[in-house]
Parts: C-alpha cells; structure tokens; sequence
C-alpha cells in the first residue's frame, strides 16, 4: 500500500507530513510526495499501486482540495483521508463527496493503522481518531490518548522533500515539543484542548533525542542553520539549560526558535546565545492593551515587551515579531499602536497577518462563526511572484495566504473604506517598521487603492528578511549559487 501526500507547495519541508511519512516508512509501507494539480497526481496513479491519498489541509486550501479530490475519486478507485488542523476542528468535511476519511488530532498511529488495515482488507470503521465514511454511513470514532513520550517517535522523513526551495539548502526545520502550555482564544491549541477534553496537552522530547536527531540529518545533508518551530521553545527553563551545555557542545550550528515574551529572563536569553542562537521570534501580536489581553488573552503589557525585546538586541540576537491586524473590536488607530510598539522595539523583522478564525477555537465558538478563512480564493498573483515563487518559504504559497487574508475574513473593520487602508498597512507593515522614518509617508499612502507595488514590496521585504537577515547562511553569492542549483534540480 502505498500514501501520496498531496501538497500545494512540495518545495518547503513540511514537518507534520514528514513525521506521517516517517512513521509509516518506519512500518514497511511506501510513501510519496506530489503535487496538488489533477494532472502530477493522474501522473502517479497510472501505474496501478493501491494508493491513499493524503491531504494535509491547511485552511484555505480546504475547499480546493475537496473538489480537487472529487475529479481524481471520479477516475481512479483511490482511498482518501484529510487530515491537519482544519479537519480536526471540523471534521464534518467527511461528509463532502469524495472524502473517505478525516484524521483529528495526532495522526501518525492513525494513519498507520489504516494502511495496516486497508493493505491486509481489514475492517477500517473503528480505528480511533478517525472519522470513517463507508456505504454512506459515518462512524465517529473516540481519540486515542495523546502521545506522551515523544522520543519513540520515528525521526521525520526528510527525503520526502526531493527537490527543495532554496531555502530550505542547508537549513533543517525541526520540533523538540508538541502543544503548548497557553490558551490562547484564536489559537489551534485551544483546538486540541477541545478535541481532546484536556489542558495538558503540551509534551516535550530530550534533549538527547533532539540531539541525536540532528546527527543523523547531517550524516546525508549539510546543516548550516536550524529553525525549531515549537510554539514556546524557552517553556521549560531547566530543559533550555541543558539543551544550551550538550547543543553548544555537540551541535553548535545558528538557529531561530520561538519564545513567549513573559517567560523571558536575562538567563534564559543568556543559554540562548551560548547555544548559539542567531534569531527569536515572538508574538507581540497588538499594540493595543485591550486588544492584546481581553480580545486574545495575551496577558503581557507594552513595558515588558519592549523591556524583553530589548534582551535580545544588546545580546545581538535578531528579534522577529508576528502581529495580527483587522483584530474585533479594532481599528485602524489600534492596528497603528501595533505598528508603533513594533518600532519601540527596533524589530528586525514585523510579520503582520490580518485576523482569521479557525474551526473550534474558543474564538470561533464564541463568535459562532467559523466559515470565513475556508474558502478558496484563486487569483492571479503579481509578475514579480511568477517569477521569484520558486525560491523562497515566503514566497508564492506565503503570498497566496496574504492575498486570501485580506479577502476572508471580514472581522475588525468599521467599513469597507477602512478594510482597504488596513490592507494597504498589511502589505508596508514590515518595511515601516524597519525603516520607521518612513512612517509619516506610510500613514498617507495608505489611504491610496489597493495596488500591486505595495503587493509586491511587501513580497520582496519579507523574503529579503527570510535570506539575508533573520535566517542568514549564505549572503548574496551564496543566493545565486542556491538558484542556480535550484534550476538543475528542477530541470533534470
């Protein structure tokens, strides 16, 4: 039996798919990564192998893969699963044509005992996290326990990943957690503390398994820089401490991590650097104190953030935010206040998103209203994204999610007047924040139509950033040497 994860950009790691992928490589089973067009997939199921097609769905591409997966169902006698975080807010996908079943939560055990099942033509109606559609009829099965003990998982499956974006060439993603030990309303945790009727739901592995990890990734690729996406990287002071002796030790290569300002100290930021970290990222999320803690339960105040930020800065760590905009309840003097506290911090890097709701948050419940971020948006995207889209992580998958959130929802705005300023703001947020003598132009160009030079100068700034100046390994003679290689790997 054979699983083709059907992925709309096949270029940039994805590490949720690589665990799956690992997991059931681990187990005997065959794996594949391919494109998320009828005519890659078509490709690949002409050769008659009993195939799952697995789709990792990721919010606003759900309703086009729904109707990518009903052309292919309509030719080929294929198994399909939907799995990721939108799924496990609303599974209720399963009763679109087509779809045969949809994974909540943690997928790896699932899938794999599905694959058991279906090679061996086993019974696939009860196996837990799963919800299973046969003969019309929906079975709604209970949730396994959460994986507790980390380290017996199979490391991710990074060959999964052939021909990589630029700039992923010596750089590795990993994850040494799962979970996260915050509620906050709008964030996909509150998800899982729902699914899974529990609020522990953060776990961690060793330090030595993460260690070991990295080891066996440089023994078939070079590694010039990590970047761990743990919701919280610094969450558990006493892993950190040992994390810094045996990583500076053994390991000693640059990365990035995330951290939540509030539990930053002088000696956290310390082990950091030993450890040789280069770049943080953090979630200043809004300027506005109402905003930040009664709207999104933040819980940190403008002093202590800038207070911490500055941490970083006089230790040389480059310092990235992510921020919200287009926030309920706000507005565009609030989304300003975010701007301006962003340059009080002397950011290196301010990523903006515009508000979203995902399913079976406690926001979304709250509101009643979960629809607005699962619709599909296709467009056209700017000559200077056809042209670049191929080498950069930010590039044309990041610039369609943009496009689309300032398209759904339509939260935080007084009238539509505003909601095209703010957008405006979204696309020169970055740049302004770099560069803050630029803000008295900014705050009047705003007000100008939504155009594509503001598309495209917000495209370049954060890929610029992403290459050069929070995640730097190879300077402007190492970026072509990446394209040209890039081009070869493409072409052959």
């Amino acid at each position: 039996m054979r699983v083709l994860f059907v992925l709309q950009e096949i270029e940039d790691e994805q590490l949720g798919i690589m665990y799956l992928s690992g997991m059931l490589k681990s187990k005997g089973h065959n794996t594949g990564l391919v494109k998320s067009d009828y005519k890659s997939i078509v490709q690949k199921l002409k050769d008659g192998v009993p195939t799952v097609l697995a789709y990792s769905a990721v919010a606003f591409y759900v309703d086009y893969y729904l109707e990518l997966n009903r052309s292919i169902k309509k030719d080929f006698d294929i198994f399909s699963v939907f799995g990721g975080h939108y799924p496990t807010g609303k599974p209720q996908i399963l009763e679109k044509e087509g779809v045969d079943a949809v994974c909540v939560g943690e997928g790896e055990l699932a899938l794999l005992e599905l694959v058991d099942h279906l090679s061996k033509g086993e019974e696939i109606r009860n196996i837990k996290n799963l919800w299973v559609k046969k003969d019309g009829k929906i079975y709604r099965n209970s949730l396994r326990p959460l994986m507790r003990n980390l380290d017996l998982l199979p490391f991710p499956d990074r060959s999964l990943f052939k021909i990589k974006s630029p700039f992923f060439y010596d750089r590795i993603s990993m994850m040494t957690g799962r979970g996260c030990a915050y509620n906050c309303q709008y964030c996909y945790n509150s998800t899982y503390r729902r699914v899974y009727k529990t609020n522990n739901i953060y776990r961690r592995r060793s330090v030595n398994n993460v260690i070991e990890e990295i080891k066996y990734v440089q023994k078939n690729q070079k590694v010039k820089f990590i970047l761990f996406y743990d919701d919280i990287f610094i969450l558990m002071p006493e892993w950190i401490e040992d994390f810094s002796y045996k990583y500076k030790k053994e390991i000693n290569i640059p990365f990035c991590c995330y951290v939540r300002i509030n539990l930053v100290t002088p000696r956290i930021v310390r082990l950091l650097k030993e450890a040789n970290c280069y770049s943080i990222s953090f979630g200043l999320e809004a300027g506005n104190e109402h905003l930040r803690n009664s709207i999104l339960s933040r819980h940190m105040n403008e002093e202590e953030i800038i207070t911490k930020a500055k941490l970083f800065k006089d230790a040389g760590i480059k310092v990235r935010t992510t921020n919200i905009i287009g926030i309920p309840g706000g507005s565009l003097g609030s989304d300003i206040e975010t701007l301006k506290l962003n340059i009080k911090c002397r950011v290196d890097f301010a990523k903006v998103s515009m508000f979203s709701v995902y399913p079976n948050t406690d926001f979304a419940v709250a509101q009643g209203d979960c629809e607005g971020f699962a619709k599909h948006f296709d467009f056209r995207p700017p000559k200077i994204v056809d042209i670049l889209g191929k080498y950069s992580i930010s590039a044309s998958g990041h610039f369609r999610r943009v496009i689309h959130s300032l398209a759904y929802p339509q939260y935080g705005f007084k009238n539509g007047t505003e909601r095209k300023i703010i957008g405006n703001l979204h696309k020169l947020f970055g740049i302004t924040v770099s560069f803050p003598f630029l803000f008295p132009i900014v705050k009047l160009v705003i007000r100008l139509p939504n155009n594509s030079l503001f598309r495209q100068i917000n495209f370049l700034w954060a890929n610029y950033c992403s290459y050069f100046k929070l995640y730097c390994t190879c300077g402007w003679f190492g970026f072509l040497k990446r394209i040209i290689r890039h081009r070869k790997a493409l072409t052959q």
